[in-house]
């Protein structure tokens, strides 16, 4: 399969997810946590006396049932704030890596780089509008200096 033709899926950037891939998370991000609430809710509505939940915790299999489903939902509450403490504090006692910054680089090997006189360099520092050709594979091919 060619990378060109089908693109990655993105999951650590999500500020480049197209609209409809954002909606779709959105959505299924909202029905998970529905399906997770709503026994907490028709609980807390069972407890408040609300007769209609009342009827619904009894449709569910009973008070034993309901508290198994509210039993397992606390567990699950309980392993995923464990695990994500566990994340926590092993990304905290990793060392920092910090970046060495990249050495500058003088005109002379810049214009070297992109294979332009040093004159042709300056003059495409100070146009407005400066295009770049590339090659099919990103290569660079040449500069062109606009008005």
């Amino acid at each position: 399969m060619d990378a060109r033709t089908t693109p990655a899926p993105i999951i650590n950037l999500p500020h480049l997810l197209g609209l409809r891939q954002r909606i779709g998370a959105l959505l299924f991000s909202l029905a998970c946590w529905l399906y997770f609430l709503i026994p907490v809710a028709i609980l807390g509505g069972w407890l408040a006396g609300f007769r209609q939940l009342a009827n619904e915790v009894v449709a569910l299999g009973g008070w034993k049932r309901f508290q198994y489903l509210m039993d397992m939902s606390g567990h699950t509450i309980l392993i995923l704030l464990a695990a994500w403490l566990v994340w926590t504090v092993f990304l905290l006692l990793q060392p920092a890596t910090k970046k060495a910054p990249a050495p500058m680089v003088d005109d002379t090997a810049l214009a070297q780089f992109f294979g332009v006189s040093p004159q042709t360099l300056a003059e495409c520092r100070e146009c407005q509008v400066l295009t770049i050709h590339f090659d099919d594979d990103g290569a660079y091919r040449k500069l062109e200096p606009g008005r």
